[in-house]
């Protein structure tokens, strides 16, 4: 098992780096879930590097959490604790998940409120994302009848065979259709898009 703890900025040798870093800790899983509990988004910590992966992780030997704040890392924590929000006339407010990369937001399709992840390579400017979102939202209608129809003809049968129980009567396809759920639709900057559903 190991730790894996992503940085956002780090100080190495007196240099400042503001940029994101794997680093990894091999570790018992009961010491790593200890540890989870512990490290909170955005803590400093002091760490000591072994060395790097061949992909360029940071091998951790040791790991402290910080008591005292340095003052550089500080004021990049305040900056990244700054939310980023971008307004959208269909969607209105969307805020940036840092960690994610991703917008996130709430938005109603076919009448019910389902919650938007808009996924673009550039957080400054997810511009091309939103324009997806509103063009596949423009077709709700055409879109929500074609993933329905597309779910009831993948797993209908499975759902019939092998997720009812043996008392059960099987599930006809209208009735496999209305009970889907949609609860997140994820939007690509690529125009790649999913609906996810709850049945």
């Amino acid at each position: 098992w190991s730790l894996v703890i992503h940085l956002v900025a780090y100080c190495a040798e007196g240099q400042l780096a503001q940029n994101t870093l794997r680093c990894e800790m091999p570790m018992s899983r009961e010491l790593m879930q200890q540890w989870m509990s512990r490290v909170k988004p955005y803590v400093m910590l002091d760490a000591t590097v072994a060395g790097f992966t061949e992909r360029g992780h940071a091998l951790i030997s040791e790991l402290e959490i910080l008591e005292v704040a340095d003052p550089n890392l500080a004021a990049i924590k305040e900056e990244l604790l700054v939310p980023v929000i971008v307004q959208s006339p269909t969607f209105g407010a969307l805020v940036l998940d840092r960690r994610s990369g991703q917008y996130e937001g709430n938005a109603k399709w076919c009448g019910i409120d389902v919650r938007l992840s808009l996924s673009c390579a550039d957080p400054t400017n997810p511009s091309t994302a939103i324009a997806i979102a509103e063009s596949l939202f423009s077709a709700h209608d055409s879109w929500d009848k074609r993933v329905k129809e597309f779910a009831a003809a993948r797993l209908l049968e499975l759902k019939n065979d092998s997720w009812s129980g043996d008392n059960q009567e099987a599930v006809s396809r209208q009735d496999f259709m209305s009970h889907m759920k949609l609860q997140v639709i994820s939007v690509e900057e690529s125009g790649d898009f999913s609906l996810w559903h709850d049945d």
